[in-house]
């Protein structure tokens, strides 16, 4: 249920810096082992500067942690193709080939790019315990990896705002979730903007109510019959949740019920952020367990 933006010129070239200088770890080598601190900060800061200019001042505090994850993914892609990589080459590089790799690369992305400080986990922290007793109540618990959903989605913001999805509705609150399924749940939804603020009794804004529409949700996603009598494994519960039952099913039918067998090939909205989405969700709980983030 995310968007993937297509950066580009100037916006899409500080992108590019900066992810550069985010990949560079240890084993880094040459100029990337040589840049500094101050650099990456300078470069971070142009980056937010750009962003601010073209899409306006509140842009920064609205972009979705699952966008700024595409932005990192599909950057280190691009960036290793230019150096003589195919693209499968330079996904298997940034997004990992098996599971447990998958997860860890993600779970390294959201430390460097979305918690890199004190400051943002305690943001995240004090967003989770603002929703935390409606995710309670709507019968979510502390061992499912369902909870990290919203962390993805949103950051546990309520009043998360995308003016549309790949479908064409907008997708509202934190837990992201489009008109056509809120409304399959029972939430009451408007097609307001978010210049409409408090005005906007969308239901998707309500943490109460659509924790318990995204449970319903998630559930029938675990209940389902999958293509080819694949059983329903939470990355592929993960997956449906993100870019729609009908969409998997045809990944199934390609690829067989091993979700991290799965190629990215531009087809049925399985882009990079697709192929990357059950593995930061699933990385995200274990942050949330690290934090000390539970239900």
């Amino acid at each position: 249920m995310g968007l993937e933006p297509s950066p580009s010129g100037a916006l899409l070239a500080c992108r590019l810096a900066l992810v550069a200088v985010v990949a560079s770890g240890p084993a880094a080598t040459g100029a990337e082992a040589a840049i500094s601190r101050e650099d990456f900060d300078r470069q971070r800061a142009r980056i937010a500067a750009e962003a601010a200019a073209r899409h306006g001042e509140s842009m920064a505090a609205r972009l979705r942690i699952a966008e700024r994850d595409s932005e990192y993914v599909e950057g280190e892609v691009r960036r290793r193709m230019e150096r003589g990589q195919t693209e499968a080459q330079a996904i298997d590089a940034v997004v990992g080939t098996g599971r447990a790799e998958r997860i860890a690369k993600a779970r390294r992305r959201l430390l460097e790019v979305h918690i890199p400080t004190e400051q943002d986990r305690e943001r995240i922290g004090a967003n989770f315990a603002a929703v935390q007793d409606a995710m309670r109540s709507a019968g979510f618990g502390s061992g499912s990896a369902n909870v990290a959903v919203p962390f993805i989605e949103s950051g546990y913001r309520p009043r998360a705002f995308n003016a549309a999805s790949r479908i064409g509705e907008t997708v509202k609150g934190m837990w992201q979730l489009t008109e056509s399924t809120a409304s399959e749940h029972g939430l009451k939804v408007t097609q307001l903007g978010e210049s409409d603020g408090a005005a906007d009794s969308d239901e998707r804004y309500d943490p109460a109510k659509s924790s318990v529409a995204a449970k319903a949700y998630l559930k029938l996603l675990e209940d389902r019959d999958y293509a080819r009598g694949c059983a329903a494994a939470p990355e592929l519960v993960l997956a449906s949740y993100h870019m729609g039952q009908g969409n998997v099913d045809k990944k199934l039918a390609k690829y067989g019920c091993d979700f991290w067998t799965w190629r990215k090939d531009g087809e049925d909205g399985f882009g990079t952020h697709s192929y990357s989405y059950p593995a930061l969700v699933l990385a995200g709980s274990q942050l949330l367990a690290e934090m000390g983030l539970s239900l």
